[in-house]
């Protein structure tokens, strides 16, 4: 049986399908990447003139977004492992080259406003012309049909007119948090690349087009459904768990100031919770012998825990934690910066100019230099008990890699990107 971490992008179950991609910024670049996991092909489509605008963002969320060589933090994250192509869409000669892209391809994925796709004749209809068996999905700020449906819409504007804003920034009685996370775009491309998923055995059963379609606001009240069903129900806010709430739903600062989150809600992990603290004695005790137990005396128990995890550092009760069944030291909440420093502070990020197969492979320093290749979090696997296996030993900042870069309109496609990284020869 061949091993799944070691297949290459192509092996995926979507391997022999192609995407042709013409997104911007987050939403349809995301859905199209999602697609690549699974194996397809996936070529974007520029403008020769200006590119994916996110290329150049300077800013993310007012942070410095800039990587070597001027590239953005965003843009490598949503594109690699894709090929490239540059093409003027409002020019017929560039709009002949996509047609004949079209033609040969399986999906076309596009978040542009339906008046704009009109405008340029990439609309459902007029690329049926090209592709009579065609996938079209597209992601619009606030779906396709109604009197908004001609709006722009961005990544807030879906979180705020859905709810989810309010929601995660702690009920409508507080003032609104963005939270820097793109969660709008991201959940209307997954919702996307999810319904392509379907579309594909659809058009496969029946032979006839399919068409898929999704938005910011949908995504964004998809997201925060429970909420919404909660509040047409109950005629309440939901309302996050306060530190005081609930001390098996709860994080601790541990003795180093770092933090750790547990969730320990079931009579079977009440004990082994006990046990990792070295605290057996607590699970026979009258006041928490049971779950409305510990309700009713949670102040007291919140108190025992604080104190006993102030007593060591997270490294220290990391071991412990793992130890027990249903726990995990995956919980611990350590922030970005202390994973970063932990997985080699001060060093610079080397980016490799070679695109990968599938993710990139762990982060490692290049021999004779203070510098480090980027590596990735995860690879895809064909197991199918699991589809993905985390690396938590790698820091999120090892995850970035160029893969890939734009060519000329008219260029072909095998010299718009840039080869796979061959092994090297075995001389054992």
């Amino acid at each position: 049986m061949p091993d799944p971490l070691k297949q290459g992008a192509g092996d995926g179950p979507l391997s022999g399908a192609r995407v042709i991609e013409y997104g911007l910024f987050h939403a349809g670049p995301t859905c199209a990447a999602m697609l690549g996991a699974l194996g397809a092909e996936v070529i974007k489509v520029e403008d020769p003139a200006k590119g994916d605008p996110v290329r150049g963002l300077v800013r993310l969320y007012g942070q410095d977004s800039r990587l070597l060589s001027g590239r953005s933090i965003p843009f490598e994250s949503y594109n690699a492992g894709k090929k490239s192509v540059t093409l003027n869409l409002r020019n017929a000669e560039g709009r002949q080259l996509l047609y004949q892209l079209i033609a040969k391809a399986d999906v076309f994925v596009h978040n542009v406003r339906a008046q704009t796709a009109l405008a340029m004749e990439i609309d459902y209809d007029f690329l049926l012309r090209h592709n009579p068996r065609l996938v079209y999905a597209s992601v619009s700020g606030f779906g396709p049909l109604g009197p908004e449906a001609a709006r722009p819409g961005l990544d807030p504007v879906g979180l705020a007119r859905s709810g989810l804003m309010s929601v995660l920034s702690g009920g409508s009685h507080k003032p609104p948090i963005l939270p820097p996370a793109g969660m709008a775009d991201h959940m209307a491309g997954i919702l996307t690349a999810y319904g392509v998923l379907g579309a594909l055995m659809a058009r496969d059963k029946t032979g006839a087009p399919q068409r898929v379609e999704s938005s910011l606001l949908g995504a964004a009240m998809w997201l925060g459904q429970l909420n919404l069903r909660y509040a047409l129900f109950s005629g309440k806010e939901l309302l996050p768990l306060d530190h005081s709430s609930d001390p098996l739903l709860n994080s601790y600062q541990c003795k180093d100031g770092r933090w750790i989150f547990i969730a320990a809600p079931s009579e079977r992990a009440w004990p082994a919770l006990c046990i990792a603290l070295g605290l057996g004695e607590l699970a026979a005790d009258a006041r928490f012998r049971n779950f409305e137990a510990r309700w009713t005396n949670r102040a007291a128990l919140l108190s025992l825990l604080e104190d006993r995890f102030a007593s060591r550092t997270a490294d220290e009760w990391a071991p412990a934690l793992a130890a027990q069944t249903g726990l995990d030291l995956r919980g611990r909440a350590a922030s970005h910066r202390n994973r970063r420093r932990s997985a080699g502070a001060g060093q610079r990020l080397y980016h490799d100019d070679r695109a990968s197969r599938a993710w990139p492979r762990q982060a490692r320093r290049v021999p004779g230099t203070s510098q480090w290749r980027a590596g990735a979090g995860c690879r895809r696997r064909t197991d199918p008990r699991s589809t993905y296996r985390r690396r938590p030993d790698l820091a999120p900042w090892a995850q970035l890699r160029r893969a890939w870069q734009s060519a000329g309109a008219g260029r072909d496609l095998e010299e718009s990107h840039y080869e796979p990284r061959r092994k090297k020869a075995d001389h054992g």
